[in-house]
C-alpha cells in the first residue's frame, strides 16, 4: 500500500455502520450504532466549518489511531497515519500539490506535496498564499459560521442576547487581522 493510498480498512462501513453523503465523499462511514448523530459519542477531532477538509484534534493522536470526527452531526473515523499532537491538523481527504487547505470555512494555504487522508497538515506540507499573486479566500468571512464552529469545536454555547456582539467583534478582528497580514489585498 503506498503513502497516497487509504487503509483497506477505512474504506469499509463497520458492522450496523451506516454512510452518509459527506462521508461517501470522503471514503469513509459513520460509527457502528452512532447513526446520523454523535450527540453523547466522544470524538477525537472538530471540523470547524461544513466546507473544511481538515479537522483539529482534541488529544494527541498515535499512528494508526481511529480519530472520530463530528462531521455536520455524523461520526466519520479517520485512521492517523503518523502521530499528530493536540491542536494540530488532520487532513480530511487526500490533497494534492497546491491544493487549497481549507479551515474555519478559509482558505489557509496550499499543499507542499501530496498530502493522504489521515495525514499530519502543519509546516512541513503547508505553505501560506498571503502575499502572493493569488487570492487566500474568494469568500467573504462569515463571523456568525466561525462563531458557531469554534463554539461548536469546544461544546460552547453562546447566549442569544451575546451572539450579534461576539460576531461584531470576530468579524472586526477578522478584518484587523486581514490590514495587518496582507496590508494591499
Amino acid at each position: 500500500m503506498s503513502a497516497a493510498e487509504p487503509p483497506q480498512s477505512a474504506n469499509r462501513a463497520p458492522a450496523g455502520g451506516s454512510e452518509t453523503p459527506q462521508a461517501r465523499a470522503w471514503g469513509e462511514h459513520t460509527s457502528a450504532g452512532s447513526g446520523a448523530s454523535t450527540s453523547g459519542t466522544a470524538w477525537q477531532a472538530a471540523l470547524l466549518a461544513a466546507n473544511d477538509n481538515v479537522a483539529i484534534v482534541l488529544a494527541p493522536v498515535a499512528a494508526g489511531d481511529d480519530v472520530a470526527v463530528d462531521v455536520n452531526g455524523s461520526l466519520v473515523t479517520i485512521i492517523a497515519r503518523e502521530p499528530i499532537a493536540l491542536g494540530h491538523k488532520i487532513a480530511l481527504v487526500d490533497l494534492h500539490e497546491g491544493d487549497a487547505l481549507t479551515k474555519y470555512g478559509e482558505c489557509i494555504g496550499e499543499a507542499t506535496q501530496p498530502i493522504a487522508r489521515g495525514a499530519w497538515v502543519h509546516v512541513h506540507n503547508l505553505r501560506s498564499r498571503r502575499g502572493r499573486d493569488e487570492p487566500a479566500s474568494s469568500d467573504e468571512f462569515d463571523a456568525y459560521a466561525y462563531l458557531d464552529g469554534a463554539a461548536s469545536a469546544v461544546s460552547l454555547t453562546i447566549p442569544a442576547q451575546s451572539r450579534d456582539a461576539v460576531a461584531a467583534n470576530l468579524a472586526r478582528l477578522h478584518a484587523l487581522a486581514r490590514d495587518i497580514l496582507a496590508p494591499n489585498d
